[in-house]
């Protein structure tokens, strides 16, 4: 049987802006290699980085909230 490999660019996402995690990391490569689309990783990878950019933001909101503020000239 051949392997299939990994779709390059949400790979790369999953690993930069996902949560540090290799057991979701190694879940999503088995069910790749099971035989799950491309559409179905990209929506997992998505889903990943998305849950785990609100939660970072969520836990750093007076940050976040000064940041955005002092890039619009509030502060």
């Amino acid at each position: 049987m051949t392997s299939r490999a990994l779709p390059r660019l949400a790979t790369i996402l999953l690993r930069g802006f996902g949560p540090n995690d290799d057991v979701l990391t190694g879940d999503l490569e088995e069910e790749w290699r099971v035989g799950r689309s491309a559409a179905w990783y990209w929506r997992q990878v998505l889903a990943a980085v998305a849950h785990h950019l609100v939660a970072e933001i969520s836990a750093h909101w007076v940050i976040v909230a000064r940041g955005v503020l002092s890039c619009v000239g509030v502060l």
